[in-house]
């Protein structure tokens, strides 16, 4: 997994925040001891006057960084590369609000199109049939989408029916991940109507 520059950002202000900590006492000695563990360059002297410590670390590796972090904060480095990755927008795009549309498959030309139209205006909806990228585990791409959308909708059409499998499951992790949200009817062009569910930020 590789860290953006916000992940790298983050990692290296908590290192820096815990070792200018008053109650550690992480002095030139103890610095330079992690450093040279990592084969980076240390401080001369007895302080840490000429070159700071965020300077010795701007161009450490991520797997190093997140060890490092580990090794400073406790934190382990899964937990730090698991959350990382739940934060990841995945298949969203970025700066839309983030819309996951529950459909059939019968509708997914349809939705498909809806979605088209809300981009023009920032809503980037998540429609399982355009959206998931192949090769991916389909199952995981949809639950990484429903835990980080801002708002789902539903679908329905004059033909709609009760969809089965796999469309149940979605619109029951949509309904629990929104369970504090208000939601709204909106009609297409078409005259079809869309309920969209949100929460409030």
């Amino acid at each position: 997994m590789a860290l953006t520059r916000a992940d790298r950002f983050r990692l290296k202000d908590a290192i820096v925040d815990q070792m200018n900590a008053a109650h550690l006492d992480w002095d030139y000695q103890h610095r330079n001891l992690l450093l040279s563990e990592f084969k980076l360059e240390t401080a001369a002297g007895d302080s840490w006057n000429d070159r700071p410590f965020e300077d010795a670390i701007s161009d450490i590796s991520d797997t190093d960084l997140l060890e490092m972090q580990h090794i400073v904060t406790g934190v382990k480095p899964q937990d730090v590369a698991d959350a990382i990755e739940a934060a990841e927008p995945g298949n969203w795009k970025t700066g839309y609000v983030r819309l996951f549309m529950s459909h059939s498959a019968v509708h997914r030309e349809f939705v498909g199109q809806v979605s088209d139209e809300l981009a023009v205006v920032g809503i980037d909806g998540f429609v399982a049939h355009n959206t998931m990228e192949k090769g991916k585990p389909w199952q995981t791409q949809i639950e990484q989408a429903l835990r980080t959308m801002d708002a789902s909708s539903r679908s329905c059409t004059p033909s709609s029916t009760p969809a089965p499998g796999a469309s149940k499951r979605q619109a029951g992790l949509s309904a629990g991940v929104c369970r504090s949200s208000r939601s709204a009817w909106v009609q297409t062009h078409r005259g079809s109507w869309v309920q969209i569910s949100g929460r409030l930020r």
